[in-house]
């Protein structure tokens, strides 16, 4: 289980730092660690080696970390592209009504 635990962290670190395409090794980021700490507990007061079980612990909790920040920094950048479209629509749109001539309606009260 260390190993598995060691190779899916290898590989949610490398899918991790794609942008876009990130958050998809969340799942074997969080099944890595989950394999890393259940084989650090059994090995807990064994004589064995435990360096697999800890890089897998490891290389697992830096690419959810990686995730966690990418997906905040898109979202932050998506919220704030998102606001100035809306701004600059509101702002075309209200030049437009501006440079048009209406004719007032009539009062008839």
């Amino acid at each position: 289980m260390s190993i598995a635990s060691m190779v899916l962290g290898i590989i949610a670190i490398v899918f991790a730092f794609v942008p876009c395409v990130g958050w998809l090794a969340l799942v074997p980021a969080i099944v890595g660690l989950v394999f890393g700490i259940v084989e650090l507990v059994q090995k807990r007061n064994a004589e064995t080696t435990k360096g697999y079980g800890i890089a897998g612990v490891v290389l697992n909790s830096v690419a959810i970390v990686v995730i966690v920040i990418w997906t905040l920094l898109f979202m932050t950048l998506l919220k704030e592209s998102i606001n100035e479209g809306i701004r600059e629509f509101k702002n075309e749109l209200n030049d437009q009504l501006n440079d048009r001539d209406f004719v007032k309606p009539k009062k008839y009260f």
